[in-house]
């Protein structure tokens, strides 16, 4: 005899809510058999398979799959190892893996999560941050490692200056523009029409809620590019040269001027900086931080004449003592350049 078993009598038996159990049979995760008055019902081979029990041959051809934890190099002197006393271990009871995970992580009270990647660097693992941004989640993994400089180019340069600026993100001494990627300028109208439709939704609303999501996630997006977009720069630059002069900026002071504000932020004047400073560091170069009153812009780059009445506006430096024109801003990177060398040297 077929044993079956009603909605609410089936729900206590597996220890779920009624609720849950029509969920799961609008969305096909556990179908319900249904009575001649359409009524919900569930027979004993349901719960063996919802239980893991049931020996049919539909879970009987799903793929074993097995994860292995991630370790770190003082107690594993690598994966392999793992792995291999794992494959030991299902040898000797029969079972045919598939399929060998190891990219995840344990999180208290939590479990057993799955990373998108594993980890890259091998060492003692100190500590575990996990963090939210938008609707993705994050954990940051301090390992304690050997850090060694990288390998650097066998043509580097000696020494170059570099002045930030809004039109352009960075002028080098040697006469190389870099043109900022300029995120929020791009998508600064999509931004303003997701909270222009965020301001006529109620608010504590789920329409309110979704809305507020898409905007965390272009939020997100911007930042992204313009992470990128210094990434591949400050990487360039301390992989191409050997000191690096740059000027000491008041970032915090020049946003206080509302007509910059917007533009000097969308650079990342200080992200740029620090990007520098630490990937220098690991690169094995050096560093000349110039201060931020020293006059790179109003100083002449070739009699080293003072403009005192140089405006922002002018773009072009012109000199009044020897005529020498050029760029206001490779002006500045020549500047920057010859003070950061000045100051090593001394």
């Amino acid at each position: 005899m077929k044993i079956t078993y009603r909605l609410n009598e089936f729900a206590k038996l597996i220890n779920r809510s009624v609720k849950t159990l029509q969920k799961w049979d609008r969305f096909g995760k556990l179908k319900a058999y249904r009575t001649a008055t359409n009524r919900r019902y569930y027979t004993h081979d349901q719960d063996l398979e919802y239980m893991g029990l049931a020996q049919n041959d539909a879970l009987s051809k799903k793929k074993v799959i097995v994860y292995y934890r991630v370790s770190s190099a003082s107690q594993k002197d690598d994966m392999k190892s793992q792995k291999q006393a794992l494959e030991t271990f299902c040898a000797a009871r029969g079972l045919a893996v598939d399929e060998w995970l190891y990219d995840i992580v344990r999180i208290p009270k939590l479990g057993w999560v799955k990373l998108t990647e594993s980890l890259r660097f091998s060492g003692n693992i100190l500590s575990a941050t996990v963090s939210r941004i938008a609707d993705k989640w994050f954990i940051s993994i301090c390992v304690q490692m050997e850090t060694t400089p990288f390998k650097k180019s066998e043509n580097q340069a000696l020494v170059v200056g570099i002045d930030l600026g809004v039109k352009k993100l960075a002028t080098l001494s040697n006469g190389e523009t870099v043109e900022g990627v300029k995120p929020l300028k791009k998508l600064s109208r999509r931004l303003v029409q997701l909270q222009r439709h965020l301001a006529r939704c109620s608010k504590g609303s789920k329409r309110y809620i979704r809305q507020k999501m898409k905007i965390a996630r272009l939020h997100y997006r911007i930042s992204c590019i313009r992470q990128d977009g210094l990434h591949k720069l400050t990487h360039r630059l301390c992989q191409s040269v050997r000191v690096i002069c740059l000027e000491d900026l008041n970032v915090k002071g020049m946003l206080k001027n509302h007509k910059l504000a917007k533009a000097i932020s969308d650079m990342g004047f200080y992200e740029f900086k620090r990007q520098v400073e630490y990937k220098a560091a690991l690169f094995g170069n050096w560093i000349s931080i110039v201060s931020k009153w020293f006059p790179s812009s109003k100083k002449c780059s070739n009699c080293d004449n003072k403009k005192e009445d140089l405006t922002l506006s002018e773009r072009t430096y012109h000199c009044h003592h020897c005529g020498f024109e050029i760029d206001r801003d490779l002006n500045a990177a020549i500047n920057i350049e010859r003070e950061g060398t000045r100051l090593l040297v001394y």
